[in-house]
């Protein structure tokens, strides 16, 4: 059977990209009216371009849901046989791994429950000790000295092609696993917030909560989608609409909760006085409509949440004043970069990105300030080349909603999740090629993303030709 798009399958098609422009344009309003005295002196240029980045999102995207619907067919369910076959042993591996990467991250030099036990206490009383230690640790420490040792970093380097795409899988199909791998799923997940958290970080935590959200409100847009407008009653939707409200905004205030712990013991926001706080020699903004509006209990915590969602903007506006040099491809990727740097003595393509040369001209430092996502492109395509990369976002990003909407296609819920982690850190840098973890099983996702479509197509080409679609 073949679903059309109607207007009411269109318009809900379109309900993410509202939330994203809300978003950007938020987080824009933020920047320009927010705690922090940002200066931006290419005012005309950062501004037209932060706006031609969300127009050409947005075109990419129309033109996706409008481009029409030949290869969108609801009985072509396309399932990953590989992974039913072998999951329990992909399931095992990647909790091994997460365990021992645990260990790693805590800097512990062999398997020591006491030492692990520590630390876990050690971040639940105090996050901002267990940072320092860990930041101290990571400098002085290398992967040979930990758990593990070489040997772990390399295998490592390579399951981290699949580790993320293991963990999406065993979570879109968790009502299907064995007692005994929904448990090991369960006590994964767990390890990995318990690694973020004891060392006083929060982007771990946030990428579990974010795929649990994600796949709610995904599966939440499929179901409205692929059932006939009568067959759901409008109250049924509301009801579900509201559910999914509390769910998101209940998360949202458990991560706020964690931030603010972590946060508030951390070493700069702990030093907090309105007076001196600055991030990268920026000062407070007095005059904001904020400081007069919001609580005083509540000040530190949007302070801090504020200068995580727009200091990358101040890196923009500063890389503006700079010439583009190219990086050939690879400027993109912090993760790629880091690997380049680390074991070649080729640092070419380091040295002409603009976060490298930020650092000295305006002492925005490359590894501690951010620069947005739009920057990190702007190493390989300039800033005005950015508008194309946001227009293949934004036609990628629908194409995969529409892929899993009307396919239940796994492998574009995987893109759909780094999509939505990628748009929610536009502001702040580029969370998709941050890390080996992230980036490098995106790149294997993306490969069996496009060979399922390409076997998908090929399937509705046969039935068509054979006079099973009209």
């Amino acid at each position: 059977m073949e679903y059309s798009l109607n207007n009411y399958k269109i318009s809900i098609l379109y309900k993410p990209l509202k939330i994203i422009i809300l978003y950007l344009v938020l987080s824009l309003i933020l920047f320009a009216f927010g705690p922090f005295a940002w200066e931006v002196k290419k005012f005309f240029s950062f501004w037209i371009l932060n706006i031609l980045y969300i127009f050409f999102f947005s075109i990419g995207w129309i033109v996706s849901i409008s481009k029409g619907n030949r290869n969108i067919i609801s009985d072509r369910i396309i399932k990953p046989t590989w992974y039913f076959k072998t999951c329990t042993f992909w399931i095992i591996i990647n909790f091994v791994y997460e365990f021992i990467t645990m260990c790693r991250r805590l800097a512990m030099k062999s398997l020591n429950l006491n030492e692990l036990l520590f630390n876990l206490l050690l971040s639940i009383r105090n996050p901002g000790a267990a940072y320092d230690i860990f930041q101290k640790k990571s400098e002085l420490l290398t992967g040979a000295s930990v758990v593990g040792g070489v040997v772990f970093s390399i295998f490592s380097y390579m399951f981290e092609f699949i580790s993320l795409v293991i963990l999406l899988l065993s979570t879109i199909y968790f009502k299907q696993l064995s007692t005994k791998n929904k448990f090991l799923v369960c006590i994964t997940y767990i390890t990995i917030i318990i690694s973020y958290l004891a060392t006083g970080t929060n982007i771990g935590v946030f990428r579990v909560i974010l795929i649990f959200l994600s796949l709610l409100y995904y599966k939440y847009i499929q179901k409205q989608c692929i059932k006939n407008n009568s067959s759901i009653s409008i109250n049924k939707r509301n009801i579900k609409a509201r559910q999914i409200k509390v769910i998101a905004f209940l998360s949202i205030i458990i991560f706020l909760c964690i931030f603010n712990r972590v946060m508030q013991s951390r070493s700069g926001i702990l030093l907090w006085e309105e007076s001196s706080y600055n991030i990268g020699g920026y000062q407070i903004n007095k005059n904001s409509v904020f400081f007069k509006i919001l609580p005083s209990s509540l000040l530190m915590l949007f302070v801090a949440l504020s200068g995580y969602i727009t200091q990358g903007y101040q890196g923009m506006a500063l890389a503006l004043e700079l010439p583009w040099k190219p990086t050939f491809l690879i400027g993109n990727s912090p993760a790629i970069i880091k690997i380049l740097s680390k074991y070649s003595s080729i640092d070419l393509i380091r040295c002409n990105t603009y976060q490298y040369r930020l650092t000295d001209y305006a002492g925005w430092d490359e590894f501690v300030r951010w620069h947005s996502m739009y920057t990190w492109f702007a190493n390989d395509y300039s800033f005005l080349g950015v508008c194309f990369v946001m227009f293949v976002f934004g036609f990628v990003y629908s194409l995969a909603l529409k892929d899993f909407v009307f396919n239940a296609n796994p492998y574009a819920f995987i893109i759909l999740f780094y999509c939505t982690l990628g748009v929610l850190f536009i502001p702040c840098n580029n969370q998709i090629f941050q890390t080996t973890y992230t980036c490098f099983s995106f790149f294997t996702s993306f490969i069996l993303w496009l060979l399922s479509r390409k076997k998908s197509l090929l399937l509705y080409y046969s039935n068509y030709k054979n006079g099973k679609i009209v």
